[in-house]
Parts: C-alpha cells; sequence; structure tokens
C-alpha cells in the first residue's frame, strides 16, 4: 500500500495541491500496478518556524539514508 506525504509551507492553492495529489495517485498506480484504493497521499501544510521541530529533525535528517532527492541532488 504506497502511502506519500508532502509537507510544506502554508499558502499553497487548493485546487493545485488536490491536482498535485491527483497526478501523484495516478503515477503510484501506473509505476507500482496497484490499483487506486491502494494508494494514500497526505497533505500538510507547517509553518515556516516549525519546520525545523516538525519536518527536519523528525522525517529528514534521521532519514537522510531513505532520501531519494534531498535539495534537487539526487541520493539513488
Amino acid at each position: 500500500m504506497p502511502y506519500v506525504a508532502i509537507k510544506a509551507y502554508p499558502g499553497k492553492d487548493r485546487a493545485k495541491t488536490i491536482e498535485l495529489a491527483e497526478e501523484i495517485k495516478k503515477l503510484v498506480m501506473e509505476k507500482y500496478n496497484v490499483p487506486e484504493t491502494a494508494v494514500i497521499v497526505s497533505f500538510e501544510e507547517i509553518e515556516k518556524d516549525q519546520w525545523e521541530e516538525k519536518v527536519n529533525k523528525v522525517d529528514i535528517a534521521p532519514k537522510m539514508d531513505t532520501l531519494l532527492i534531498y535539495h534537487g541532488e539526487k541520493k539513488y
């Protein structure tokens, strides 16, 4: 069951965020050959002043070995 989590600063256009989630879902379905019901895409807004504590320290720094792209650089 593929799960894609997107975290970003607030202020993103809701319609574009939904469009992005739909495109991600379609790509996951195609690349992994899974049904629509198997794909989960989440979107969470994190305030800029909380990014370090809530995202970098929790999701990025401790998981550097699992990142595929970091600051535009391929890690694979």
